[in-house]
């Protein structure tokens, strides 16, 4: 995570709302996987915010942006035994606030990689302490129209057009 002084800043980002807050930068990565036939793909079920999603965390010091996508996807889904499908697919940024750092904006760049099963044992309790997570394997044709966020709702269309090469 990074922190910049706003000020020293020559563009505004959308969404913004207080110029004087120094920003602190996130980076997280996940994926969009997918099962051995290429028919499912696993989705989040957020249980606090009731809310779909793409698997996906914060990067730790050292770790490769693979690195973090593969052990996230890993925490969130229980699905260790996976590879990933190419080179990073596609991004999202969006801007935030948190009640608990009220003195900072954040921003944060997500990295989805698209990945696949290499085979279907799945471990239980594999989510980090106080994350309440469900999820299900949802059909292609209906990953879009189930995640809760326009941001991923786009990563996933762009994902999804990968899988046809």
């Amino acid at each position: 995570m990074c922190i910049r002084d706003r000020s020293k800043e020559s563009q505004v980002r959308k969404g913004e709302n207080n110029m004087n807050r120094p920003i602190k930068d996130h980076v997280s990565a996940g994926g969009l996987l997918l099962n051995k036939n290429n028919t499912h793909a696993y989705l989040i079920y957020k249980k606090s915010r009731e809310q779909w999603q793409l698997p996906k965390g914060h990067q730790k010091e050292g770790e490769t942006l693979e690195e973090t996508a593969l052990r996230e996807i890993y925490e969130e889904t229980g699905y260790k035994n996976i590879q990933l499908v190419g080179d990073i697919n596609t991004q999202i940024e969006y801007d935030f606030e948190l009640e608990r750092e009220p003195e900072y904006s954040h921003h944060k760049i997500v990295y989805f990689f698209l990945a696949k099963l290499t085979n279907d044992y799945r471990e239980e309790n594999t989510q980090d302490k106080g994350e309440n997570l469900g999820g299900d394997w949802v059909s292609l044709g209906k990953v879009v129209q189930n995640l809760s966020h326009a941001e991923e709702k786009n990563a996933a269309e762009k994902l999804l057009g990968k899988t046809n090469n």
